[in-house]
């Protein structure tokens, strides 16, 4: 889950082909904040400029992650295609989600709502 807020701006570093055509995608390799990867594994979901992505390999001491992106997301997606700066938000674990939701005065009238 993510909430739409930028937890860091990092940098598309390289973006290389997946394969001899265009319609293979691309490997983007992603720089980041110092320590913005502290808490990252391999297979967690960040959002790239509003775009959920996969971390594919990591490298938390040299702050740089990468992602394999389809060439269709390429398409639908501004700013992936080069190299430059990105918005990056990490997403939510399910007890900061759970735990927000029940902050709320009313959630106990939408849970019964269901």
């Amino acid at each position: 889950m993510f909430t739409g807020i930028i937890t860091g701006v990092g940098r598309i570093a390289a973006v290389d082909a997946l394969g001899s055509s265009s319609t293979h995608g691309k490997r983007l390799t992603i720089a980041c904040p110092a320590a913005y990867l502290a808490d990252v594994g391999l297979g967690d979901s960040i959002a790239l400029n509003g775009a959920c992505m996969t971390v594919t390999s990591l490298d938390a001491e040299r702050g740089q992650f990468t992602i394999d992106i389809s060439a269709e997301s390429l398409t639908k997606t501004a700013g992936l295609d080069q190299p430059g700066p990105i918005n990056l938000e990490k997403a939510q674990i399910n007890f900061q989600k759970i735990q927000t939701v029940n902050q709320i005065p009313f959630a106990p009238l939408l849970f019964a709502m269901r």
